[in-house]
């Protein structure tokens, strides 16, 4: 499988204008086809060179193989001056060439930056998971908190019917959302006892630490991973951290994560609770539904528990 088919099938946040040629990227010979008719019949006496570069770069989205890049630039060479007034340049055969190795060229450098925009959006998954394996590691009650959380939240949003784009969004807000607690101290993050007051109030900070941590990061500012990581813990009455927000103020992907964070923490296991039940997890979310939770996903999240109970765990 090639990068570019491995990747549309991992689907992770690949931009859909791209995402489209590359899986309608046949239908694209149709359109060819369509322009070598207009070429030869509509404007029969003009050479619409216009058509075989525009073609070249619809190329270059969606066919990675240098083999295929070499057929389909030559292709649109010889159709360029089949069609064309003057009929290919058999006397001048390096202009043909010159124009194959142009088309080529067109082919070359457009495929090579989206080659390097799939590897970059590639890396920033696998730099992601990094970063939450790491971030789960350092509190050994809650292994796997991060991947269980994204896990929830895709569950939920796709519940709600939420676009594809927003999924991908929330999976990575989802997997960082807890990047903060990096800076805290581990001798607060691992006490096997309750926290005093003090202790909570700098758990607390960790949204805020994430926050600064990553709101740099240009990428980030283009999607919901910033407000994943900053309001994960608000609250629809006002009674969360670290601004207080209430109701339609707290982003979607907070309210999701927000749900799946706790659920997640309820049937987790620690020195100072033994593994609290689905059940209880579940009554204790829905008890705090429009309180602490968003009705829709409160709604939906029970709905998924309906279909599939203890087994949301595996």
């Amino acid at each position: 499988m090639t990068l570019f088919n491995r990747f549309v099938h991992k689907s992770t946040n690949l931009h859909p204008i791209i995402k489209f040629f590359i899986c309608y990227r046949y239908l694209f010979f149709v359109l060819f086809a369509a322009g070598i008719w207009v070429d030869a019949t509509v404007y029969n006496e003009r050479s619409l060179i216009g058509i075989y570069s525009l073609a070249m770069v619809f190329l270059g989205l969606v066919f990675s193989n240098v083999i295929q890049g070499i057929f389909n630039s030559l292709l649109v060479t010889l159709c360029r001056y089949s069609f064309s007034p003057g009929g290919f340049p058999i006397e001048q055969l390096e202009i043909g060439i010159f124009q194959w190795l142009s088309y080529f060229a067109i082919w070359m450098a457009v495929s090579s930056l989206v080659k390097k925009y799939i590897e970059q959006k590639e890396n920033l998954i696998r730099v992601t998971t990094a970063f939450a394996k790491a971030l789960d590691s350092r509190d050994k009650y809650t292994a796997f908190h991060s991947s269980n959380v994204s896990r929830y939240s895709l569950k939920i949003a796709k519940e709600m019917g939420f676009s594809e784009n927003f999924c991908n969004d929330l999976k990575l807000g989802a997997l960082l959302h807890d990047i903060g607690k990096i800076g805290i101290p581990e001798s607060i993050l691992n006490k096997p006892s309750r926290l005093t007051k003090d202790e909570y109030d700098v758990i607390k900070t960790h949204p805020t630490i994430g926050y600064e941590m990553v709101k740099d990061l240009s990428f980030f500012e283009k999607n919901s991973v910033l407000d994943s990581i900053l309001y994960h813990h608000e609250r629809e009455d006002g009674s969360g951290y670290p601004e207080g927000l209430k109701k339609d103020e707290i982003p979607m992907v907070a309210k999701i994560i927000g749900v799946a964070d706790s659920f997640d923490a309820m049937t987790s296991n620690r020195v100072y609770r033994n593994e609290n039940s689905v059940e209880y997890a579940v009554n204790e979310i829905v008890k705090n539904k429009q309180k602490h939770y968003d009705s829709k996903v409160v709604d939906a999240f029970v709905r998924i528990i309906d279909r599939e109970g203890i087994n949301i765990l595996d």
